[in-house]
């Protein structure tokens, strides 16, 4: 219930538009008012230790508890826990819910919950592991340890009320720490790529959207190049399109796989999670969403426009598209608020693949130049393009005019003048023996990786302040 509250799940009554990530503006907001509690008494050279912050809820406890347990015997009943969690976080809980926070709090089958066990129970929130009573046995606090006795002596006046307590959420604390021992990289992976996989499932609906948007630009494309503005099966200019389509959807569908849900990662990462994993799991899992993006995205054009060339040697230059544009997609995740990612990606996306891939703008820098080299780094539609266009007029070997007697000498030229365009451009690239294939497919995975490479330091290294 406390988390249902904090994650937003529990309506708000004090703040309507409660999001979970407002909570890091208010804690910052209200980190002050701690100090100005009336019995509050700490130097201000000293940080608050776990004493420090245990007395401090501790009294905040006493006035609400004193105002409901009217009987003063020191326990509360399931009415009375009710009401005091209701005056505490301004929600009233369910009975049910009471009910299993009592046996969470003093054990199975109890009926009222004492005043020390409920603060055991609050501050062991804090912790990798909360003090359940109800699913395992309680430590025995028994007897603190001398470390604890003299950090109690350090911090707070002798004999408060409230130190016995205090040292027992100190001593659970310390006795988790020891027995957790965090899973390794490997360990962690497995599990993360599980339940990566259950989130999956559960996307069909935000998956059937994207397949759907990919259908219908396909179709788009497709009814254009064939019916209303024929063009030939080998031009340059449709493929650049093409490639630019998918990897636009393919990057945008790629934010939230690092922008959704980002306090609960802090969380977890404040708690030990393995970075590397967090990330391997999540990348490995997207690309069954790429290759099948990709494959309904192609397949529905091919159907319709029926290049003739086999479709699988076809496909996968797309498939490198899809790939690239991934990476630009977790890099962006990693950089920009997830509200702006969209916006962000589609700006970047036009630019570095409309504009820089198209065969003109390459053909006015290619000369070896800082340009050229700007342009290869950045742009995805530089090399995928030639990939699908070398390939097409490889296995078509194209001859405009002999082919088709009906066109106008003028529409021939135009061809013939914009096919020796084209092939001064995508077969001028070649690196050693690779073919003019093989170096763009080399040069869109070297993108690629560097790309993955940033994406996994922004996530690294952005936030670390908000982790909880």
């Amino acid at each position: 219930w406390f988390m249902d509250v904090i994650s937003g799940d529990v309506k708000n009554s004090i703040i309507p538009q409660f999001k979970p990530e407002m909570l890091f503006g208010l804690w910052v907001k209200h980190k002050n008012e701690v100090s100005s509690l009336p019995s509050f008494r700490v130097a201000a050279s000293r940080e608050l230790n776990d004493l420090d912050v245990h007395a401090v809820i501790h009294e905040a406890l006493d006035k609400e508890w004193d105002s409901i347990d009217t009987s003063r015997n020191g326990i509360l009943e399931e009415s009375e826990l009710q009401e005091l969690l209701a005056q505490c976080s301004a929600v009233i809980p369910d009975a049910d819910v009471v009910r299993d926070l009592v046996g969470r709090m003093a054990g199975e089958g109890a009926m009222a919950v004492s005043k020390s066990e409920f603060l055991s129970y609050l501050c062991s929130l804090g912790e990798e592991i909360a003090q359940d009573v109800g699913l395992s046995p309680a430590p025995d606090f028994a007897t603190p340890s001398r470390d604890n006795d003299e950090t109690s002596e350090s911090s707070s006046e002798s004999g408060s009320e409230y130190s016995s307590e205090a040292r027992a959420c100190r001593s659970h604390s310390l006795s988790v720490g020891k027995q957790r021992q965090i899973p390794t990289m490997r360990e962690q992976l497995a599990t993360l790529m599980m339940r990566r996989m259950v989130q999956w499932w559960r996307m069909i609906k935000q998956r059937l959207l994207f397949l759907g948007a990919l259908m219908f630009g396909a179709t788009c494309f497709s009814v254009m190049d064939r019916y209303l503005a024929p063009q030939t099966l080998w031009d340059a200019t449709p493929l650049l399109y093409l490639h630019t389509a998918l990897a636009l959807l393919c990057s945008i569908f790629c934010l939230p796989v690092f922008g959704h849900n980002q306090p609960l990662f802090w969380r977890e990462r404040a708690r030990g999670i393995n970075i590397f994993a967090y990330f391997l799991a999540r990348v490995i899992i997207t690309l069954l969403d790429l290759t099948l993006m990709t494959f309904v995205f192609t397949s529905w054009y091919y159907i319709i426009r029926q290049p003739i060339v086999p479709y699988w040697h076809w496909m996968l230059p797309f498939l490198f598209s899809a790939f690239g544009a991934s990476g630009w997609g977790y890099l962006v995740s990693n950089l920009v608020a997830p509200e702006h990612g969209p916006f962000v990606m589609t700006l970047v996306t036009f630019t570095k693949d409309a504009i820089c891939g198209n065969f003109t703008t390459l053909l006015a820098v290619m000369d070896g130049g800082a340009a050229e080299t700007v342009i290869g780094l950045l742009s995805l539609t530089r090399w995928t393009v030639q990939m699908s266009f070398t390939y097409v007029v490889g296995a078509m070997n194209p001859q405009p005019g002999q082919n088709d007697r009906v066109l106008a000498s003028a529409q021939v030229v135009k061809e013939q003048v914009q096919l020796q365009m084209e092939k001064e451009v995508y077969f001028h690239c070649e690196w050693g023996n690779l073919g003019f294939w093989w170096t763009p497919a080399m040069a869109v995975l070297r993108n690629s990786v560097i790309l993955y490479a940033l994406s996994y330091i922004a996530l690294l290294l952005r936030n670390r302040k908000k982790q909880v």
